[in-house]
Parts: C-alpha cells; structure tokens; sequence
C-alpha cells in the first residue's frame, strides 16, 4: 500500500473516531443512554404544567421518555391539583361562613 493510501485511511479512520466520540458526547448531553427516571419523568410534567422547559431537558423528553409515563404522572398531578384547589376552597368557605 502506497504512503498515500495509507494516510488517506489513517484520516478517514481518525475521522470516524472523531465522529463517534462526538456522537457518544452528544448522547451523554442528551442523556439517550437510558431511560428516564421516575425522577426526571416527574420534574419534566411538573415544567410541562408551568409551562417551562430546557431545550436539553425536551430533547431527552421526546428521546427517552415513554408517553404512558408522562400520561400517568400527568393524570396524577392533574387529580392532586384539583383536590388540592376543592380543599382550599372549601377551607375558605367555611372560614367566611363562620
């Protein structure tokens, strides 16, 4: 194999190399290792509910959550929110008619 050959494949895989260390730095940004915690699922439906979230934290989101887990902790919340809302409510109701 001439010098050429030979320094055209040393790039070509020092550019793989280069692409795959980019590549394996970019999931660890993105966290695409694994699936999303308990945790994390929650934290996400609780900015959902504010209506603020990271463009990081929404990539991992769409990548590694499973949308039943999402539905599951936001139903949840949604039924803690209500109850949460009727109690005070009725806290303040029977403060004012007393």
């Amino acid at each position: 194999m001439s010098d050429s050959n030979k320094s055209k494949t040393n790039l070509s895989r020092d550019e793989a190399n280069q692409h795959a260390d980019a590549s394996a730095a970019e999931k660890r940004d993105v966290g695409l290792e694994e699936s999303m915690s308990l945790w994390e699922t929650t934290q996400s439906v609780l900015y959902a509910m504010l209506g603020v979230q990271k463009s990081k934290n929404a990539k991992r989101d769409f990548t590694k959550g499973k949308a039943s887990h999402f539905i599951i902790i936001g139903i949840a919340f949604g039924i803690l929110f209500v109850l949460v809302v009727a109690m005070f409510v009725g806290v303040i109701l029977s403060l004012a008619t007393s």
